[in-house]
């Protein structure tokens, strides 16, 4: 199973908001909330766009999702609260409800 060990500076207390994620899955969460960052924004560029290139937005979609289940765990789990990790569970969300959007959309 991968490393999860949890990182503590010298008086004992894990990281706040502004500290760097403590566990690897934090990490994993928060870099794949970049990416999808970057993958939406030059998907949805108007410069990409007329040179004709496109990310599939199945691929876009499965990385804000992957990156919000992972930000899920380790806010719950393990406990990481940092910056980082929150951007990863607001990615998530943010694909979740598009998700549900296209759902309801295509259902009714």
């Amino acid at each position: 199973m991968a490393d999860t060990r949890v990182t503590e500076d010298r008086s004992g207390r894990r990281g706040g908001l502004l500290a760097a994620p403590s566990t690897r899955l934090g990490w994993w969460a928060g870099w794949l909330a970049v990416v999808f960052i970057v993958a939406a924004v030059l998907t949805l560029s108007p410069l990409t766009m007329r040179l004709g290139f496109r990310l599939p937005g199945g691929i876009v979609v499965l990385v804000g999702l992957a990156g919000g289940a992972l930000a899920l765990v380790a806010l719950t789990r393990y406990r990481d609260r940092s910056w980082f990790v929150w951007l990863g569970a607001v990615a998530g969300l943010l694909m979740f409800l598009v998700a549900a959007a296209d759902f309801l959309a295509a259902v009714v």
